[in-house]
């Protein structure tokens, strides 16, 4: 071989290398990126099978295991929260049937070792001798995965009956941060708010200020119930009176919609809009312009309750309220109710009361609720009963005075 031709040769080669080397590299990233997808796909599998186990767990009473995923600590919380759900089945007799759970992923966040999730669970049951309604249930669950130990630390729910009563003044911090005592105190004061909740609305049998034979001529309840029932799920859900326009207040950072909602469905029941004519947010009448010109009741659990017990302009809602109970005349449908958490001064969420149901000797009513608390958060004929055992209920019969 000549000197030319070699020099040829060794040119050629090193080409060849220079070529191979950056598509072997490509192709090497191409791999890890691609092992890195499927990892993530996989947690994601595993976290969404743990959401749909537990509630299985909690609303069905079934016993899928699944503290294998779970910190040790976050394990003993959730199986706390599984049987302290399936011992307020049992009191109020709020068994399910045809049972569906739907995990839709809203967001997902790398905080250096952790992943954080915030999914939408779709519910969906019907209670158990109660086949003639449908009952849907829509939360929001934030969830921590520790990549790095393989497992879960956290599994939050905003606004559950349980989660606001356990983690009360906690709520914004992951579980592992709260004092294990403060923890075990919470469960068992709600655990004996449970009982006397119960106790309570069983025995109450009478009302100084209502009954259900004395009721006024007004607002069409089932005109309440339908736009409840139309509207609860709607990313953005119609006026009450094609009038007055719809603003989902959730959009307000540390605000929820379910005054907001409940006000419009009783604009759809014939309730009149009593505009004041003030400025800014108003602390009189019941009305909305616009999010910068509107009344505090027109959003606000409290200022609802306040303005329509105390309201005595002719021509505008108003209302007279009962403790909730059982007692057969004590509410119907198209009537307010509104629930105060445990551990929580002021009442904290409005809903319509969109079925009646009887205990088996007819000696009991029941009440099961609409609302909207954001377009990923609400329920449709859910038990008042389910929603928070613990914690003090009352009923608001609303009509034009």
């Amino acid at each position: 071989m000549t000197i030319r031709k070699l020099l040829f040769a060794l040119l050629c080669l090193v080409f060849m290398v220079s070529i191979s080397i950056p598509v072997f590299a490509s192709n090497l990233t191409k791999d890890v990126i691609a092992t890195s997808v499927v990892s993530e796909n996989e947690t994601l599998s595993k976290i969404e099978k743990v959401i749909v186990q537990f509630y299985e767990n909690k609303d069905m009473g079934t016993c899928n295991d699944i503290s294998v995923f779970l910190d040790k600590k976050l394990a003993a919380y959730l199986a706390d929260k599984i049987n302290t759900q399936n011992y307020a089945t049992r009191l109020y007799n709020t068994e399910k049937e045809n049972y569906a759970v739907q995990v839709i992923l809203i967001n997902k966040e790398r905080c250096s070792t952790e992943l954080h999730f915030t999914f939408q669970v779709i519910s969906t049951y019907n209670y158990v001798g109660c086949k003639d309604f449908d009952t849907e249930v829509s939360e929001e669950v934030r969830i921590i995965y520790d990549c790095e130990n393989d497992c879960i630390t956290d599994f939050y729910t905003p606004l559950n009956y349980y989660d606001e009563a356990i983690r009360e003044s906690y709520s914004d911090n992951p579980l592992l941060r709260i004092p294990a005592q403060d923890i075990a105190h919470n469960q068992t004061d709600l655990k004996n708010d449970i009982d006397r909740v119960h106790t309570e609305e069983s025995t109450i049998s009478t009302f100084d200020d209502y009954q259900e034979s004395s009721r006024y001529s007004s607002l069409v309840s089932a005109n309440i119930v339908s736009y409840a029932r139309n509207n609860y799920y709607k990313s953005q859900p119609s006026s009450g009176n094609g009038v007055v326009p719809y603003y989902d207040f959730s959009n307000i950072p540390n605000n929820w919609d379910c005054t907001n909602f409940v006000s419009h469905a009783l604009l759809a029941g014939g309730a009149n809009v009593y505009d004041t004519g003030g400025n800014g947010i108003s602390s009189t009448g019941w009305y909305y312009r616009n999010i910068n010109n509107r009344s505090s009741s027109w959003s606000s659990v409290t200022f609802l309750y306040n303005y329509l017990i105390n309201n005595t302009h002719a021509n505008a809602p108003t209302g007279i309220s009962s403790i909730y109970s059982h007692n057969l005349s004590a509410w119907a449908t198209g009537d307010i109710l509104q629930l105060k958490f445990y551990g929580n001064s002021d009442y904290g969420h409005s809903t319509i009361i969109t079925q009646k149901k009887y205990s088996k000797d007819g000696s009991r009513a029941y009440a099961y609720v609409t609302g909207r608390t954001s377009g990923t958060q609400y329920n449709n004929n859910q038990a008042a009963d389910d929603m928070a055992p613990g914690g003090s209920k009352r009923t608001i019969y609303v009509y034009n005075y």
